[in-house]
């Protein structure tokens, strides 16, 4: 007997099931004459041949195209982003070439005819297309795929390279650098004016773009805000001695007086005791203490965001660096 493994292929911890959709009518029924060990030979288990929508690639005249047996291709040609009259090579210009690699043409909608069975011819196309590298001596790279300006702008009629799939990784073992403006002069020889810098933009809205933030600059900044805060702090803690002073001064002070028996001096105000008394209370109780938990708060605070102590919460980063 022969069990049919390929219909439930685990693939990380999804399960995908075989899928014919989009194969043409003739295939589709060569496939139910087959017998089911026939058929387990082209159903692809561990990378055999495989049966699927391959969508025929409407070449153009100036394209070489190398074609996989499973929907990929590399093609060398000029710059076109979609049908043969579009991009810089459909207008006939010259220093446009192209090399387009991709994986799985028109993506999940991929189909080998349409509903009266003729033939389909496909285009590139960036939006349907599951997975593309694309490199062009001359193009208009995010009006091809369809990216918002950012700060950086819709640069036109320069070489670009162009990495699209649902999941981009660019992995090193050692670094990693995004650099601009590495050269005086473009590929078509115009001078580069003015520096160029990289924008990271999610969602594709660049609608609230804000500059990213230097680190060193920014902790030397908080350095002076706090020690600011902190000579404020002292001020106030001098403030509140001097006041606990006066209110001692006060608890006990008199005035001359004369009356019928002779000179002498009042006693303090009953009323004005009291309330010195709880005003020194507060200062003692509530007052002086808050202001000491403050000084150490900042002290902390300087030590787990300002510095790269082990452990902290430091605002810059310990590896990655912005200009």
């Amino acid at each position: 007997m022969v069990i049919n493994l390929s219909k439930f292929i685990k693939i990380g911890n999804k399960t995908k099931p075989n899928n014919l959709s989009g194969v043409s009518r003739t295939s589709t029924n060569r496939l139910a004459t087959l017998t089911p060990g026939e058929r387990s030979k082209i159903e692809g288990v561990a990378c055999a041949k495989k049966v699927e929508a391959k969508p025929q690639f409407n070449k153009a005249e100036c394209e070489t195209v190398f074609e996989g047996e499973n929907n990929q291709r590399i093609v060398l040609g000029r710059d076109r982003p979609h049908s043969s009259f579009s991009g810089y090579g459909g207008r006939g210009d010259s220093h446009s070439s192209m090399i387009d690699l991709v994986a799985g043409a028109y993506g999940i909608h991929a189909r080998e005819e349409n509903e009266t069975g003729e033939k389909i011819k496909i285009d590139p196309n960036f939006g349907a297309d599951a997975a593309r590298i694309y490199l062009a001596q001359r193009t208009d790279v995010d009006r091809n795929f369809g990216l918002s300006s950012g700060k950086v702008g819709n640069p036109e009629s320069k070489s670009a390279a162009a990495i699209k799939a649902d999941s981009v990784r660019i992995v090193a073992r050692e670094g990693i650098k995004l650099v601009t403006k590495t050269d005086t002069t473009n590929s078509a020889g115009g001078n580069v004016i003015g520096t160029q810098g990289i924008d990271l933009i999610a969602g594709n809205d660049d609608s609230d773009m804000q500059p990213l933030v230097k680190g060193d600059n920014l902790v030397k900044h908080l350095d002076r805000m706090s020690a600011n805060i902190s000579q404020l702090n002292g001020m106030i803690m001098d403030i509140v001695s001097v006041l606990g002073k006066l209110q001692a001064g006060l608890a006990v002070h008199s005035h001359p007086v004369v009356t019928s028996m002779g000179a002498g001096y009042s006693t303090p105000s009953p009323g004005l005791a009291a309330t010195i008394t709880e005003c020194t209370a507060n200062l003692g109780v509530t007052t002086m203490p808050s202001i000491i938990s403050n000084k150490i708060n900042l002290m902390n605070q300087d030590i787990q965001g300002l510095s790269q102590a082990p452990g902290g919460t430091s605002i810059i980063s310990k590896h990655n660096y912005t200009n």
